[in-house]
């Protein structure tokens, strides 16, 4: 009796790996999504941890922010970073007592805590979060310093053609003239201030209502524009982008392709000057209450503006 060898044929063949390619094909799409949503959970877990750092700093302080960008102690001879402050309030004691404050940040003294990677400040999307941040000071000392993604912003901006589109939009709550970024009044300050302590009776908006004044600017110092790498610099004198050294920023809006200020798109266009996630559709903020609040790039930027402030009395509806 003859036997027959069954078997695929080419056709069969085909048709399968034709279905497994689909499959394939819709089942990418998912599994991306997941991973945007687990590192957009884990960015908001790691603002959540500076927030509640921040409030315990001020529970330290007689119920008042620290001030960024200030000399904390007589002995500093330089001002601090967002990244410094919090050490000790997210379980990074050990690198908090290691920095030595009597130097600056890129002394030998501090070659090792300042390159120590701290995983709260580095957000899961960025692509380059393996990276180092190198270069030399204006005094000659060379430094390599882990980074941070994370930054701290106390005021709307200080680009005057900014202000002046503010003023005309409206000249009561923004007027525009005089030192308006520094004053008594401070209301166009968010919560955390530069220099001077902020006490929680004095966010008058609420802090449930106006932004802390940490946000994204991610990889930093590479410029990025629109969704795309425009500069890599190859010189950085003051830390730009480390967590020992990075003071502040201004954020201000930009034209759509993150080329020129002011213009209305007010983050994840430039992240020279502005508020940069490298999150779908959106970036996280933390709120002065330590909320973490997930806002649509096409939020409307005199919202934004609003949210910037703790104090001026802005009303701008339910938030997207």
């Amino acid at each position: 009796m003859r036997r027959y060898r069954r078997g695929f044929t080419l056709i069969e063949l085909l048709v399968v790996i034709a279905i497994i390619a689909i499959l394939i094909g819709m089942l990418f799409p998912a599994v991306q999504k997941v991973r945007e949503a687990a590192a957009r959970m884990k960015c908001t877990n790691n603002l959540k941890q500076m927030g509640l750092g921040l409030h315990n700093a001020a529970l330290d302080r007689d119920s008042a922010f620290p001030p960024i960008g200030a000399k904390l102690s007589a002995t500093d001879v330089q001002a601090s970073s967002l990244g410094r402050v919090l050490l000790p309030y997210i379980e990074q004691d050990n690198v908090y007592k290691s920095y030595d404050v009597s130097v600056t940040f890129a002394d030998p003294k501090n070659a090792t805590a300042i390159a120590t990677r701290i995983s709260t400040y580095l957000c899961p999307t960025t692509p380059n979060s393996s990276r180092m941040i190198t270069g030399t000071t204006a005094g000659g000392l060379a430094y390599s310093a882990a980074p941070i993604d994370y930054i701290h912003g106390n005021q709307i901006t200080n680009n005057s053609a900014v202000i002046s589109e503010m003023t005309a939009y409206n000249p009561t709550l923004y007027p525009g003239t005089g030192n308006i970024f520094n004053n008594v009044a401070g209301d166009w300050n968010t919560v955390i201030l530069y220099n001077t302590p902020r006490k929680f009776a004095e966010v008058t908006d609420g802090l449930s209502n106006s932004f802390m004044g940490v946000y994204e600017i991610a990889d930093k110092p590479n410029v990025w524009r629109a969704g795309k790498l425009f500069s890599t610099p190859t010189t950085n004198t003051s830390g730009t982008g480390s967590w020992a050294a990075d003071g502040g920023n201004s954020p201000r809006s930009y034209t759509a392709d993150g080329s020129t200020a002011p213009g209305p798109c007010p983050f994840n266009c430039s992240n020279s000057a502005a508020i940069y996630s490298f999150h779908s559709g959106g970036a996280n903020f933390l709120m002065g209450d330590g909320a973490v609040r997930f806002l649509p790039q096409s939020i409307d930027k005199w919202v934004f503006y609003a949210l910037m402030t703790c104090h001026a009395g802005e009303v701008y509806g339910t938030l997207p």
